[in-house]
Formats: C-alpha cells, structure tokens, sequence
C-alpha cells in the first residue's frame, strides 16, 4: 500500500504497512508489488498509473472514476463503485416491489 501523505506513510492498515509512493518503483523491481489497486482522485489517476507502469507494473485495477490510458500489454480493470451500488439499488427495490405483488395476491 502506498500514499503520498506523510501522515500515513509506516502507520499500517490491516496488517499492511503505507509505504511512500516515492518507493513503489523500487519495490515493483524487487517483486513485492505486481497489481496496482488504485483508489486515488480522478485528477492525479493518469499520473500515478504512469508511474506505475514505468516502474515495471503490468495489471491494475482502478477505482478511480476516470477512464485511463495504458499501452499494449497492461492489463486494466475498471471498476466503477458507483455503476454498481446503482445496480445493487436497483435490485433491492425491484426485489422489495416483486414481493410487495406477491403478497397482495395471496388470498
């Protein structure tokens, strides 16, 4: 896990200590990093994710909310949270109203 934020960097999050992100090419070449999970602002998301293929990266999963270039032979991911929790809302209320049906037709 990285961050650019001093305050985090060696405190550690379930088990896992915030690395500075100034070390992630480093610990890309060493092999202690091969999927980049990256959950930051939209607005520094290209930067960070050129970064990281520059330093070796070759998979990335993005939470942020922008679509990201990437070259030939990375592999990218999208995952947009808020797509999905549309979806799970939706769900919930068509299942809510198909039970709400049900029930009033029982006798």
């Amino acid at each position: 896990m990285f961050d650019n934020d001093q305050r985090k960097i060696g405190s550690k999050h379930r088990g896992v200590t915030v690395s500075d992100i100034r070390r992630l090419k480093e610990e890309v070449k060493s092999g202690e990093v091969e999927i980049l999970i990256l959950a930051v602002p939209g607005l520094v998301a290209q930067s960070v994710v050129d970064e990281a293929i520059k330093a070796g990266i070759k998979a990335i999963l993005n939470f942020a909310p922008v679509q990201l270039k990437v070259p030939e032979g990375v592999y990218l991911r999208n995952e947009n949270m808020s797509m999905e929790l549309e979806y799970l809302s939706f769900a919930l209320v068509n299942n809510h109203n198909q039970r709400r049906r049900t029930a009033k037709k029982k006798p």
